[in-house]
C-alpha cells in the first residue's frame, strides 16, 4: 500500500505540474504573439 500510494501520488503531482506548465507556456506564447 505505502510505495504505490506514495507512487501515485507523486505521478498526479507530475501531471498538475505539466498541466501547469504547458498553461503558462501557452498563455506566455499567447502574450508573446499579441505583444509582436
Amino acid at each position: 500500500g505505502m510505495p504505490s500510494t506514495r507512487a501515485n501520488i507523486n505521478s498526479v503531482d507530475n501531471a498538475i505540474k505539466s498541466a501547469f506548465y504547458i498553461l503558462l507556456t501557452n498563455s506566455g506564447l499567447q502574450s508573446f504573439i499579441v505583444w509582436m
